[in-house]
């Protein structure tokens, strides 16, 4: 999460328990999304797609994919175009 919350959001969730930042979650990635008809968060199912690919690939030793540098750049960014 804290590649993709804004800085002082990131800083409040840090500060909360378990219970609290679990529906400050829901109720912020349910603002986010961009089909509200469907029942999926086509967004949060998108920003999961990417942590769980930059594990898979971008893994060095004993570091998850998803806290790498290059990982890192693919959650942020998406898949390269070229």
């Amino acid at each position: 999460m804290r590649y993709v919350l804004p800085a002082d959001i990131y800083k409040n969730i840090k500060k909360m328990d378990k219970d609290e930042m679990f529906v400050y979650l829901k109720k912020y990635w349910s603002s986010l999304d961009p089909d509200k008809t469907t029942e999926n968060n086509e967004l949060l199912e998108e920003l999961n797609s990417r942590v769980k690919y930059a594990n898979l690939e971008f893994k060095e030793l004993s570091t998850d994919g998803w806290n790498t540098d290059r990982g890192r750049v693919y959650i942020i960014n998406g898949k390269p175009r070229s």
